[in-house]
């Protein structure tokens, strides 16, 4: 999960791209995603797979 600063002033943030093979799920609630199945996360030159 990528977190933003919120301070006036900051640049706007980079867009995520968020994938997975097997599901993807937004919580609005709680401001989270499940992902399963080769899952990836970008964001700007940072990424994660798993």
């Amino acid at each position: 999960m990528a977190q933003t600063s919120k301070k006036s002033g900051d640049a706007a943030p980079l867009p995520i791209t968020i994938e997975a093979s097997e599901f993807l799920e937004w919580d609005q609630n709680n401001g989270t995603y499940v992902a399963k199945g080769n899952a990836y996360v970008e964001q700007g030159s940072a990424n994660i797979a798993a």
